[in-house]
């Protein structure tokens, strides 16, 4: 499912960026607030005042960080430190989309490259953004983030809002995350994420199968459920990218997208209860979903081949890299391995 943890933004990068001088400016300075407030969590957990749940998810998090480097992960300084924010949106992100094309609006920052999304701390900046977006002709999807990750260029802190979510997800997040600071390959987004959730989904079921057999079940359920839904995302996206490619005229397209999108998401939302996303078709929603969930099976048959073992898993994803960072489409090598 799309992670609402994993909208990447590099502080860095506002300062280097040719962003408008208020944006970059409100931006730079909530970062920073963020990033001044952070507290070593075992300081934190030592505190006899400090709410015990709270010390049991940052225990969790200084655990999961510890998985994350065993199975061969860089997570660097990050999720050593806490940062207490009074928020439960730390970040509005802002896509767009032709409504007969998967044409994406993109944004271009320096080392990340291009990237089809754009984050506002204030929702009103992100809805007046995306106003811009529809006056040019794009279907809009804003949605919210709990958490950031500079990609390894500072100590990422877990902040307030990630731990308002459930142990599997705080897991998931902390494993997802530390991917990033590891392996970024620059304009490949969809890469990146999926590669990232594939991680993280396997990564809180192994840790599971490790630190807590009792609960295996949850992980197991939680990692299927997430193959099963970028299967059915990927048929969606390509039925329509199919018509959407066509001659056809755009009020033909526009017709016969409805009824694409009407066959799939039932299914969808029955294997997912509770599932908000989808309320109408909306191609930049759509592809928020792609970006995490392109050929998970993919990932999974290379982690099978390598015997589920994770350090033959990331040799694999480092040659990737190296090809991809030459020009080569990340996937289609990915295909190619055994």
């Amino acid at each position: 499912m799309i992670r609402a943890s994993s909208f990447y933004w590099l502080y860095a990068v506002l300062i280097l960026s040719g962003c408008s001088p208020t944006f970059l400016i409100q931006s730079a300075y909530q970062q920073g607030k963020i990033l001044l407030a952070r507290e070593p969590i075992s300081e934190v957990v030592a505190r006899p005042e400090v709410d015990s749940e709270l010390k049991q998810k940052l225990k969790l998090v200084l655990q999961a960080r510890e998985f994350a480097i065993e199975i061969g992960l860089n997570p660097k300084g990050s999720f050593t430190l806490y940062s207490e924010v009074d928020k439960d949106v730390l970040l509005w992100v802002v896509a767009g989309s032709k409504p007969d094309s998967f044409s994406l609006h993109t944004w271009w920052f320096p080392i990340v490259g291009y990237v089809p999304y754009k984050g506002f701390h204030d929702r009103a900046d992100a809805m007046a953004e995306g106003q811009i977006l529809k006056e040019q002709g794009f279907e809009v999807f804003i949605r919210g983030a709990d958490t950031f990750s500079t990609l390894g260029w500072f100590d990422d802190p877990v902040i307030t809002p990630t731990l308002k979510r459930d142990n599997l997800n705080i897991i998931n997040t902390v494993i997802h995350e530390s991917v990033h600071s590891t392996v970024w390959i620059p304009n490949n987004v969809p890469f990146n994420e999926s590669l990232a959730n594939f991680v993280g989904a396997r990564g809180a079921l192994e840790f599971y199968k490790k630190h807590l057999p009792n609960k295996v079940a949850e992980a197991s359920s939680a990692y299927k459920n997430e193959l099963l839904l970028g299967d059915s995302i990927n048929k969606l996206f390509n039925e329509l990218n199919e018509i959407y490619q066509s001659y056809a005229p755009r009020e033909v397209k526009l017709e016969y997208r409805q009824k694409i999108f009407d066959h799939w998401i039932g299914p969808i939302k029955q294997k997912n209860p509770g599932m908000r996303a989808f309320a109408e078709i909306n191609n930049a929603e759509i592809m928020q979903f792609k970006f995490y969930l392109t050929e998970l099976k993919e990932f999974e048959r290379i982690f099978t081949s390598c015997g589920e073992e994770w350090g033959c898993f990331i040799d694999k994803i480092e040659r990737i890299r190296k090809n991809a960072e030459h020009g080569a489409n990340p996937f289609e090598i990915l295909k190619s391995l055994s």
